[in-house]
């Protein structure tokens, strides 16, 4: 859009003059605090005291909750560490919050003031407000209902309480009672025992027990009305006993914190629906023995069905857990194989056919504050994409079967003849930063004597190789002290001897060198691989020598045992909040690769973690899907229709990290070939299974996917954790074994003074810690499966806003994650497809649709593996404003795609608008990415279904009524959205970007 010199002035005033007014809407609305930290900890013994504490966080989750869904405007300071007392969680997270690189800038522009007390928070934000639900503590669930009421109609919680103190006297006298679940002498509404009653409020008799009644009575009055709740939000969240009853099953009086209260906030934020029902059919709740047996089981499947007819084709998410320390299990006198455990795996299997999985807030960790706040921190759509490896690569690591073994050292100079003056191959140590390009060894080395050929060289030698053949080494170097030189030489020996030698100059960091050689002579005994040293006195590193002819993944798979750390358990908000400043933010990373299961659904609840693990991982830290996938859910209890839900759920979380495997819990049942495709669509790389026998075979393929048993580390101390290990792996691989280690909360340290006591003390073993790439691309080259159709993607231009009736010019550098040449040209030739559509497809979809990809965009060269293209893409116009889905996927002609391959698309969105700023068009792969309350990216917690224009595009994530900014058009708003991103592009990095999010 080009306008002259005028209109382009008053367009920047225009725009100028925005910015202010809601930079100085946001000055003159604070962002408040409240400081409840003197209530975490120890139960009270004395009950009144008790009750204070409960009711005043419950009232402060409710206040939290409604204030902040619109913009985060009340932060809670509350929660400490339950591993590590000296750690402040909720202070620690908000220091962070003010690193825009973590926070996104949600705190710019604010004043930040204390609330004096809850009473003071709910005062602050009175208008938003519309009055109080009561709940009965002679019915402990109906506090779980009024939170339902709550959410629904933006109440305040509060118990009925006589007393002229009581926080309910108190807010009773500011607010009308909206909603009572007691009647006003304080007498029960719910009772057991009714007959022929209706439960109050409705025309259903009454399940004979106050506790169910209560949820019945939630049921009714708003899960089966459309519009008053989420119905992709419950949470499995403990019930009011804890006044009456605040020992645990070991008769210690438990902490505030388990009670879970603090993380109402986003159930009411988001209209959710909060339960605690027994998962067990056979028997009574133990909080309720007098209910008819299998009443909670019954209560808990109407919910759900209610959830489920109304949930659309969302995955249902279930925040919390069941409460198996304080009810519900053999500790409490039921059965022996009412166990807890078992009564975890009966309630999630119980969930699963509704296509809904937890977000396991479980004891210990369960605990955590703010969520409602922490989502208005943006994600980007593109975050950078993990590096896959390409054969070369695990050639030169000694992994795949080359001229020679042993190219990265890993059996310390086995295979090789070293003739220098010194030499030594090196265990990394976790002493400081890894010494090694990969793996745990390196060999590092010097001479004194130049130009001697015992004292300046080291080789391996492999098999002749025939005339037409080409011959391959290639290193990594570095000379710690500075610049040095040496020499690669590539040598055809016996008949006429032919080579080849390049010189290199290696430095501070490593360097790859590479030498070819085109076999033109017939006779060759053997091929040699050689390094020389030209500079004497100076040490060289070298690891991770690739020696290979012709194409290196034509190799097969070195025996060996090749291990995968897979690092838990981080399928709970909860958990990430609390556990992630002793465990990732602790020294250990970087040495050995771990695969960290960060379950990318929790980004929703929880952006600033996923922000903080981009921003500090490093090359050896991995991301890979928990179980299972979007949600702790079990694939084999879910339908066609629940698993097409999961399916497209399960893409979605996963590209918030770029991972594309996931560890599958399916516990109680086999999961069958049919049952896994709930989750190949998101597991096209691998898939770690816990499951009983039967189903599915493992070490097997099924649909392009590796399926590996996922074991159990045993172990607290490192020597018992390594001896568990070694149970695990053989003694004496004598062909490629891949096992995969699940450690639970364990210290990074540990896991690599584990690994390096097998390397060093058990060398028999040939066990080779790797990242999860290289772990299911081997796996799969094992099985005699293809590495192929495989692409990353970086966004490097993206027109967006874009004017109505105007095509979306769009840049990307296309990278070949696979082990094939892509060919430009026919037959068969490799080409980018783009689509645009109103909203996101569902997984493999496109490939089957004859609409889909019209726009194809052949390659400018061919791409070999490793290598990337930059293809420009002009999409088509669209005739509407609003958010386009785009999708964008290679495709192989006549062959595949790539997605039915199991690879992820990548997606992203499209803004279309009637007013488009003077130059939208120069808005790039940070700007198009992080709208702040994006909800589509997983970064934005958008309105409920009463929330009349909220979400993305229509609001600056505003509060409702007089305490937020105002309504603004769509066209302005995207204006100030490009200025504000451009603002932080200068601390903004542009990397990979990979299967995006929409």
């Amino acid at each position: 859009m080009n306008l002259d010199p005028k209109r382009r002035l008053a367009a920047a005033a225009s725009l100028a003059t925005a910015l202010l007014t809601v930079e100085a809407a946001r000055a003159a609305e604070p962002i408040r605090t409240l400081d409840l930290r003197s209530l975490y900890g120890s139960a009270p013994t004395d009950i009144e005291a008790r009750r204070q504490a409960y009711d005043t966080l419950v009232a402060a989750s409710c206040v939290q909750g409604i204030a902040n869904r619109k913009a985060p405007n009340l932060y809670l300071y509350y929660t400490l560490s339950v591993i590590d007392g000296s750690i402040d969680t909720d202070q620690l997270w908000w220091d962070r919050l003010k690193d825009p690189a973590i926070g996104g800038d949600i705190l710019a522009w604010r004043q930040v003031e204390a609330a004096a007390d809850v009473e003071a928070a709910i005062t602050a934000y009175a208008p938003l407000i519309h009055g109080l639900a009561v709940w009965d503590e002679k019915v402990p669930a109906t506090v779980n209902a009024a939170f339902t009421a709550a959410g629904a109609e933006d109440l305040i919680v509060v118990r009925w309480d006589a007393s002229p103190t009581s926080l309910y006297q108190k807010l009773k006298a500011q607010f009308p009672v909206v909603v009572s679940l007691v009647d006003a002498d304080g007498s029960s509404r719910f009772l057991d025992k009714q007959g022929n009653a209706a439960v109050p409020d409705t025309t259903r008799q009454t399940s004979q027990s106050a506790k169910a009644d209560a949820y019945v009575w939630a049921l009714e009055k708003y899960a089966k009305v459309a519009g008053k709740l989420s119905p992709t939000e419950m949470g499995w969240m403990l019930d009011g006993t804890w006044i009456e009853k605040p020992q645990d099953y070991s008769g210690a009086m438990s902490a505030t914190n388990q009670w879970q209260l603090p993380n109402h906030d986003w159930l009411i934020a988001k209209r959710g629906f909060p339960f605690d029902l027994s998962p067990w059919s056979d028997v009574a709740a133990t909080d309720d023995p007098g209910q008819p047996i299998g009443t909670d089981a019954a209560v808990l499947q109407e919910l759900m069905t209610a959830a489920r007819a109304s949930a659309g084709n969302e995955v249902i998410t279930i925040r919390g857990f069941f409460g198996w320390q304080f009810k519900y299990t053999n500790l409490e006198g039921l059965p022996a194989d009412h166990h807890p455990v078992m009564g975890e795996w009966t309630s999630v299997r119980a969930v699963s056919p509704f296509a809904a999985g937890l977000d396991a807030d479980a004891p210990g960790m369960a605990s955590m504050a703010n969520a409602s706040f922490h989502a208005h921190v943006p994600l980007d759509e593109t975050p950078e994409p993990q590096r896959r490896p390409t054969a070369e690569d695990l050639v030169g690591q000694g992994f795949l079967k080359g001229l020679a073994s042993n190219g990265g050292f890993e059996d310390g100079e086995a295979g090789w003849t070293v003739h220098l003056t010194n030499h030594v191959v090196y265990t990394d140590t976790s002493a400081g930063p890894t010494k090694t390009h990969s793996g745990l060894r390196v060999l590092e080395c010097n001479t004194s004597a130049l130009n001697d050929d015992t004292q300046d060289n080291l080789f391996r030698d492999g098999p002749g190789v025939p005339p037409g053949a080409r011959v391959t080494l290639r290193a990594f170097v570095r000379s710690p002290g500075g610049p040095m030189k040496g020499e690669l030489a590539i040598w055809g020996l016996g008949g006429t001897q032919e080579s080849k030698n390049v010189p290199f100059t290696a430095d501070k960091d490593w360097k790859e060198v590479r030498a070819t050689l085109d076999v033109a002579q017939a006779g060759h005994t053997s091929t040699r691989g050689q390094i020389y040293l030209r500079t004497a006195n100076a040490s060289l590193d070298i690891d991770d020598v690739a020696f290979y002819a012709g194409d290196p993944a034509k190799g097969g798979v070195e025996p060996a045992s090749y291990v995968l750390w897979f690092v838990g358990d981080y399928d709970a908000s909860a958990w990430l909040y609390q556990v992630t400043p002793v465990t990732w933010d602790r020294p250990g990373r970087g040495i050995v690769p771990f695969a960290w299961d960060f379950s990318g659904h929790l980004a929703t609840r929880f952006p600033p973690f996923f922000r903080h693990a981009l921003a500090t991982r490093t090359s050896r830290d991995f991301f890979i899907g928990a179980d299972s996938g979007p949600g702790y859910g079990n694939p084999s209890q879910m339908g066609d229709a629940a698993r097409a839900i999961w399916a497209r759920a399960g893409v979605q979380a996963s590209r918030r990290l770029d991972s594309s495997a996931a560890w599958i819990l399916n516990p109680l049942d086999p999961l069958d070939a049919k049952h896994l495709d709930a989750v190949t669509p998101f597991c096209g790389d691998g898939v770690l299974l816990m499951a009983p026998g039967g189903g599915v075979a493992v070490p097997s393929i099924v649909d392009h996917a590796p399926i590996v048993t996922l074991d159990n580390l045993g172990g607290d101390t490192v020597a018992d954790m390594t001896a568990s290990a070694l149970g695990a792996i053989p003694q004496t691989p004598s062909q490629a074994a891949f096992r995969s280690l699940r450690v639970v909360l364990k210290a990074s340290k540990d896991l690599v003074d584990v690994s390096q006591q097998i390397v060093d003390g058990q060398p028999a073993r040939k066990a080779r810690f790797v990242d999860p790439f290289s772990f299911f691309y081997l796996a799969r080259a094992s099985m005699n499966g293809a590495n192929t159709h495989r692409a990353s993607y970086r966004v490097t231009a993206w027109e967006s806003p874009v004017a109505v009736g105007k095509p979306a010019h769009v840049t990307l550098k296309v990278h070949n994650d696979g082990w094939e040449t892509w060919n430009a040209a026919p037959p068969n030739q490799y080409r980018l497809g783009a689509h645009v559509a109103s909203s996101a497809p569902g997984p493999r979809t496109l490939p089957v649709e004859p609409a889909g990809y019209p726009t194809r965009v052949a390659l400018p060269s061919d791409v070999p593996p490793g290598g990337d293209a930059t293809v420009e893409i002009d999409l088509p116009a669209q005739a509407a404003e609003g958010s386009y889905a785009v999708q964008v996927d290679m495709v192989q002609e006549g062959v595949a795609w790539f997605e039915t391959q199991g690879d992820i698309p990548l997606q992203r969105t499209l803004v279309v608008a009637t007013t488009v700023p003077t130059d939208a068009g120069a808005s790039d792969a940070t700007s198009a990415s992080s709208g702040a309350g994006a909800s589509g990216s997983g970064g934005g917690l958008s309105g409920g279904p009463n929330d009349k224009g909220g979400g993305c595009g229509c609001r600056v994530g505003a509060s409702e009524g007089p305490l937020g900014w105002e309504r603004i058009s769509p066209g302005l708003m995207l204006g100030m959205a490009i200025a504000w991103r451009r603002r932080r592009r200068s601390r903004a990095a542009m990397g990979w970007g990979a299967r995006t999010a929409t």
